[in-house]
């Protein structure tokens, strides 16, 4: 399917037009031309999650958010966490912006909840969720306990070793979400490998300024929610994390 930088119209409406169902969009998305045979090519995109997301409702028999919420985000207690804010939790979505000469900032998106949360149909499944630092910290502390958080098993260990084992293969790379990277997992990137190829950190970048990484030989976890678009916000993150890798050295 087609990845992020590579979409027809069509398949732009199917992730974009708020209007539709998950069931819709992913009949929508049913109708694109394949840009290559299956393993062939990997192209990171919102297509292939929206799927994902249908393949799950079909599967479970309840509606995606539904779905995130009893078997993921309360078993973890994560609160803050969902794809439509109400007007209380929307009043903590920060802006984002973009830089506009010295120390200004334009501000290119700023929560709505009435327009950007509560009409909505459509499950971004690939980069709908809203959630607090804290939240998040509790997701990525869940994987780097191998599935378990609190002492609730949340998903297997196969699962989650899985999520960090390279799925690309030998698949033609088009759109990476780091573009310096040609490795990648199920949601992850893989960034560190230990002496037999085995991951020891994954990351992944949010389009608008996140940053989330697990790193296995410290025992940490990292975020950085920066509010702008990843291009700006991407020399910013390489260099905080190189800080972080510095703090806490390890021996090779």
């Amino acid at each position: 399917l087609a990845g992020l930088w590579e979409m027809t119209e069509s398949a732009e409406r199917a992730i974009r037009n708020w209007d539709l169902t998950l069931a819709q969009s992913a009949e929508l998305i049913a109708k694109e031309k394949l840009l290559a045979l299956p393993g062939e090519r990997f192209s990171y995109g919102g297509l292939s999650y929206n799927v994902a997301g249908r393949i799950t409702e079909v599967v479970s028999g309840m509606p995606f958010e539904q779905f995130m919420l009893e078997r993921l985000l309360k078993p973890l207690g994560m609160k803050d966490t969902t794809f439509k804010p109400d007007a209380d939790q929307g009043e903590r979505v920060v802006n984002i912006s973009k830089p506009a000469g010295q120390s200004h900032h334009t501000t290119l998106f700023s929560f709505d909840p009435e327009k950007d949360s509560l009409r909505k149909k459509l499950i971004l499944v690939g980069g709908g969720l809203y959630a607090s630092a804290k939240d998040l910290a509790i997701f990525l502390q869940m994987h780097l306990n191998g599935g378990i958080y609190a002492g609730n098993r949340i998903l297997s260990e196969t699962t989650v070793a899985e999520m960090q084992k390279d799925q690309i293969g030998n698949a033609n790379v088009s759109y990476h979400p780091v573009p310096e990277s040609q490795d990648y997992g199920l949601g992850w990137v893989r960034d560190r490998f230990g002496r037999n190829g085995e991951t020891r950190s994954v990351s992944h970048p949010g389009m608008f300024g996140t940053i989330q990484w697990i790193d296995s030989d410290r025992n940490l976890v990292g975020i950085l929610f920066t509010p702008m678009p990843l291009q700006y916000t991407h020399p910013i993150h390489r260099l905080v994390r190189a800080q972080v890798l510095a703090l806490f050295p390890i021996e090779d």
